[in-house]
């Protein structure tokens, strides 16, 4: 039986181009797809990708590539969202980290 902590919320499922909710190897394949985007993004300017090459590099289709999104715009802007979270809370851990070396400095600097 599912309590209410167990099943996710709506915002957190993940859709495919058909609606469907994906499963754990729907999202893996997403992932990877991601993934090969974000390393065509470190050689090749996004107005130049092509989805045959990220479909490629990830080891699926280009067919498989419009399951998950819609087209490569589509895509880059999922990425740049999962980017600009990651750096959020990679901020937030360096803020922490800070406060905490300042905190230490200033317990050292007392007689």
């Amino acid at each position: 039986m599912n309590t209410p902590a167990t099943v996710p919320a709506e915002a957190e499922l993940v859709r495919g181009t058909n609606g469907s909710v994906l499963g754990p190897v729907a999202l893996k394949t997403r992932q990877s797809l991601l993934d090969a985007l974000g390393v065509q993004l470190c050689t090749t300017p996004w107005r130049q990708l092509k989805v045959i090459d990220v479909s490629r590099l990830a080891d699926v289709s280009p067919a498989t590539f419009y399951l998950y999104f819609s087209s490569l715009e589509d895509a880059v802007l999922e990425l740049a969202a999962v980017w600009r979270e990651a750096g959020r809370r990679v901020t937030g851990h360096l803020a922490r980290v800070v406060k905490l070396l300042d905190f230490e400095q200033d317990l050292a600097g007392r007689p």
